[in-house]
C-alpha cells in the first residue's frame, strides 16, 4: 500500500489534479476495489485534500468509469459532442452551470468531430448485426485512408498522423486476407472497384477463379433470403474513391471459369441494394459463385454482434433467474434472435 501511495497517489493523481483545466481538486472516483479501500490510502487521500465520490453499491452501472473507459462506446462520446455543438449559443448560455464551453473549446470539439468523422461512420458500417458486413473490410479500410488523407491536408496535427499510422499498422493486413478479399469481389456492390491497380484485379481475380475451379460444376445452390429492416447509413461519400463502375475485361471463354468472367464484367448494384438478394436472383445462373457468396458472405467484420448477443443473454440470465434451465434460457435467446 506504501509503494501505491507513493507511486499512484502521489506520482500521478496529485499532480494531475493540481494542474487540472476544470477544477481545484476536482472529486475523486475509483472502482471500489480493495488496495482503494486500505487505511493508509484513505489517510494519504485526506491529507491531500483530495475527495472521493462515494460508489453506488447498489447501482454499478451508475459508475461513470464503467461507461468513459469503455472503448466500444467511444462513438456515443462523439454523438454527444455532436450534439451539443449543435445546439445554439444562447441556449448553451441560458443554463445554469458553473462551467462554459469558450470559443477556443468549442473550436477544438469541432475539429475532433472533423477528425472522427470518417471513424463514426465506418463503426456504422461494419458493425452491422442483420446484415453482411464481411465484405466491408477491405472497402472501409481503404476508405479510412482515403478520408483521413484528406483531412490531414487541413489538420496537420500529431492525432491525425497518429491514426494515419494506426489505421496502417492495425488495419493494412485485413487487405492480404484471403477470406475478406473473396468477401469483398463476392459482393456485387463493390466487385473489383475497390482494387487500387490493374495487377491487383488481375491477381485477385485469379484467386477467385482458383477457388471456382475447386467447386463441383453440379452443385445445387437453395439461396433463401428475406431482406430485414437495417439502420441506413450514407455510403456515397465514405466510398468516393471508388469508381462508379468495375474496369472492363475481355471476356475468355473456358468452361467454369466463364461465369465468373461474366459476373465481374457485369455492373455493380447500386449501395442501397441488398447483396444477398441479388445472390438470390441470379442463384441458378452463377451457382458456383453463389456457393462461394453463401460461404464468405457470412463472416462478420467485427465481434460486436457477439458482444451483443452476450450482453442480451447477461439480462436474461440474472442472479433472480437462477432456475432458468438450459433449454429456456436457449429457447429466450433463439425468441429475440427470430424478433429482431
Amino acid at each position: 500500500m506504501v509503494k501505491f501511495t507513493d507511486l499512484v497517489l502521489r506520482g500521478n493523481v496529485v499532480p494531475h489534479f493540481d494542474g487540472h483545466p476544470l477544477a481545484d481538486r476536482p472529486p475523486y472516483m475509483d472502482d471500489h476495489a480493495r488496495p482503494y479501500r486500505a487505511r493508509i490510502v484513505t489517510f494519504d487521500k485526506q491529507q491531500e485534500s483530495i475527495d472521493s465520490i462515494c460508489w453506488p453499491v447498489m447501482s454499478p452501472n451508475m459508475n461513470p468509469i464503467e461507461h468513459v473507459s469503455n472503448a466500444t462506446r467511444w462513438n456515443s462520446q462523439l454523438y454527444m459532442l455532436r450534439s451539443i455543438l449543435r445546439v445554439p449559443e444562447e441556449k448553451l448560455n441560458a443554463i445554469d452551470c458553473k462551467y462554459k464551453l469558450s470559443s477556443y473549446e468549442k473550436k477544438l470539439l469541432t475539429e475532433l468531430c472533423t477528425i472522427l468523422d470518417p471513424f463514426g461512420k465506418a463503426f456504422l458500417l461494419v458493425q452491422k448485426e442483420i446484415t453482411i458486413s464481411g465484405s466491408l473490410t477491405i472497402p472501409v479500410t481503404l476508405g479510412f485512408k482515403h478520408q483521413v488523407h484528406q483531412i490531414s491536408v487541413g489538420y496537420s496535427s500529431k492525432m491525425v498522423a497518429s491514426l494515419i499510422n494506426s489505421i496502417k499498422s492495425r488495419l493494412s493486413q485485413f487487405e492480404s486476407d484471403e477470406c475478406y478479399i473473396l468477401a469483398s469481389l463476392l459482393d456485387p456492390r463493390f466487385k473489383v472497384r475497390w482494387c487500387e491497380t490493374e495487377e491487383k484485379v488481375d491477381k485477385y481475380v485469379d484467386i477467385l477463379k482458383k477457388r471456382v475451379n475447386q467447386k463441383s460444376s453440379s452443385v445445387n445452390v437453395d439461396f433463401e433470403y428475406s431482406s430485414p429492416p437495417c439502420k441506413k447509413v450514407r455510403t456515397e461519400d465514405f466510398f468516393s474513391f471508388m469508381p462508379s463502375t468495375p474496369p472492363t475485361r475481355k471476356r475468355n471463354p473456358s468452361g467454369l471459369v466463364n461465369e465468373v468472367n461474366d459476373y465481374i464484367s457485369e455492373p455493380c448494384i447500386e449501395m442501397s441494394e441488398n447483396p444477398l438478394m441479388y445472390w438470390q436472383v441470379n442463384s441458378s445462373r452463377v451457382s458456383l459463385l453463389s456457393t462461394l457468396a453463401k460461404k464468405h458472405l457470412a463472416i462478420p467484420a467485427t465481434s460486436a454482434p457477439v458482444e451483443r448477443l452476450f450482453s442480451i443473454a447477461g439480462k436474461v440470465f440474472r442472479p433472480e433467474r437462477c432456475r432458468l434451465n438450459d433449454k429456456t434460457f436457449e429457447q429466450l435467446m433463439m425468441i429475440r434472435e427470430v424478433q429482431a
